[in-house]
């Protein structure tokens, strides 16, 4: 019987632009969750994977998030309580993200901006 796969980790990546994309794919589904009162809580290098099957529309695989186990729906509050909140200023590169094997061949930052809530 064949094995079949539905994502693959990050590891497996095809190009530099794939990686960025399946983080960016991931941020967009965690703020997807906050949006809807979801914090995930553990957004990790082993929590983000990339959809094994490519994606023809648009022209590349997608990442997405997983292990949503501890979800919380207190987002809003959680977000408000500064001792809680991330810096979200702090560049994140994503050669820290990846395995040693592929370290060198990322080096773009990516930086989110802090955005008011409502």
């Amino acid at each position: 019987m064949e094995e079949s796969r539905v994502a693959l980790p990050l590891d497996f990546y095809s190009s530099e632009g794939e990686l960025t994309l399946a983080i960016i794919d991931a941020v967009h589904g965690h703020q997807k969750l906050a949006e809807n009162g979801l914090l995930h809580h553990d957004v990790s290098f082993s929590n983000i994977l990339l959809s094994a099957e490519y994606n023809h529309k648009l022209n590349r695989r997608t990442g997405f998030l997983v292990d949503l186990d501890l979800p919380t729906d207190d987002a809003e509050e959680i977000l408000a309580n500064e001792t809680n909140s991330i810096d979200a200023q702090s560049p994140v590169s994503t050669s820290s993200c990846v395995s040693d094997q592929h370290t060198t061949a990322t080096k773009a930052n990516i930086s989110l901006s802090n955005r008011r809530r409502r």
